[in-house]
């Protein structure tokens, strides 16, 4: 589990733009970067698949979060973590377990929504690629069209695990839409949003941890 967390990390907190880098590239992820750090709320779910055909493995997260400021709210498939501007509580039901710590932003394993979304700071170089235009069904059956520019990118150390990443970035509001990530070793790990609603009124009880819901729980204060 928490190597599957390091991906998302190394996945989404990455890209170093410098003279060296497509321009057309650089201006595009800079507009992805300001609109994000423009919204005061985001509520965003996101489909996570991992797989590798020699391994035979093939397996598939969900992943929601909600933001609003500093605070968030995340959920990977059962584990919730919830951050009140303070400390994070990591909810574990399968183990009845609650951990307590204050959150490192520099740990790679640490979820946040920003390591989610502004992943272009450093660690790779990239350039422009293929633009692909699609139509995606959503639950209610209806059909969107989404015109995709995709960005690749090199990570700049070779010892890297990872070979490339496609990014895909709607033309239409400059958000992302879709990761794809090649390893060496052969596994792909595709990131896509199916939803993604931003500067919702949002209940501040979302960011509250509440020890009367897991009274059987075991609590774990690690710092």
């Amino acid at each position: 589990m928490k190597k599957t967390y390091t991906l998302l990390i190394l996945l989404l907190n990455t890209l170093i733009i410098t003279s060296q880098n497509d321009p057309q590239a650089e201006d595009l992820l800079n507009k992805v970067s300001e609109n994000i750090k423009a919204y005061e709320s985001m509520y965003i779910n996101i489909n996570h698949n991992l797989s590798n055909e020699e391994e035979d493995i093939d397996q598939t997260n969900k992943v929601s979060f909600v933001k609003k400021g500093d605070k968030y709210n995340v959920k990977w498939n059962d584990i919730t973590f919830i951050y009140d501007g303070k400390k994070l509580y990591t909810i574990n039901p399968d183990d009845e377990e609650v951990t307590v710590s204050t959150e490192d932003f520099d740990e790679e394993s640490t979820i946040t929504p920003n390591k989610i979304l502004t992943f272009f700071e450093e660690g790779y170089e990239f350039k422009m690629d293929i633009t692909q235009d699609i139509t995606v069904v959503d639950y209610y059956e209806q059909r969107t069209r989404k015109l995709l520019q995709y960005i690749k990118l090199i990570p700049i150390d070779s010892d890297s695990e990872i070979d490339f990443i496609l990014l895909a970035i709607e033309k239409k509001n400059n958000r992302i839409y879709k990761s794809i990530e090649k390893g060496k070793n052969g596994t792909i790990t595709t990131y896509t949003i199916t939803s993604f609603e931003v500067d919702l009124p949002l209940n501040d009880d979302l960011f509250l941890f509440n020890k009367k819901d897991y009274k059987d729980y075991y609590i774990n204060n690690i710092d």
